[in-house]
C-alpha cells in the first residue's frame, strides 16, 4: 500500500545533522520528519509526512534529483505505513519511556540532542542548486 502523504527521501548528505535534514524538509512543507541511518552500511533514509497528497506531490516534484551538497536526492512515495502508524509509534515510545521512568516530556535522546544543538546555534546554510 502506497501512502500518498508520505515521501521516502534517499541520499541526503551525511554531513547534515538530523536538525538540518528536518529543517530542509520542513522548508518544502513537511509536517513530520523521521530519519533512519545505518553506520554499518553508511546510508540513511528519511520519511517526511505532508498535510495531504497535493503538498506531497508538489514536494516530490521539487525535491527529486535536487542536488544537496553534491548529493542528488532520490524521492518517492513511501509504502506501507500510514499516518495512524506514526501515532501508534509515539504512544509505544511514551509507554516504554514511562516504564523506564524517563520523564523528558516524551522526547527521545536524539530529539533532546537536536534541541541542545539548536540552542547552541549550530547551523549551516544549505548549498542547494534549485
Amino acid at each position: 500500500m502506497i501512502s500518498r502523504d508520505t515521501l521516502l527521501i534517499r541520499h541526503l548528505p551525511p554531513d547534515l545533522s538530523l536538525e538540518e535534514k528536518e529543517d530542509l524538509l520542513k522548508h518544502f512543507g513537511a509536517t513530520h520528519v523521521k530519519c533512519i541511518s545505518s553506520k554499518v552500511k553508511k546510508n540513511n533514509i528519511t520519511f517526511a509526512r505532508f498535510d495531504g497528497e497535493d503538498s506531497a506531490k508538489q514536494a516530490l516534484s521539487r525535491l527529486h534529483q535536487l542536488d544537496v551538497l553534491g548529493f542528488p536526492l532520490v524521492v518517492q512515495f513511501a509504502r506501507g505505513r500510514s499516518g495512524q502508524d506514526f501515532n501508534l509509534e509515539k504512544k509505544h515510545t511514551a509507554q516504554v519511556q514511562e516504564r523506564r521512568g524517563d520523564t523528558s516530556a516524551g522526547y527521545s535522546r536524539k530529539e533532546e540532542e537536536i534541541q541542545v544543538q539548536a540552542i547552541a546555534g549550530e547551523k549551516r546554510r544549505y548549498k542547494c542548486r534549485l
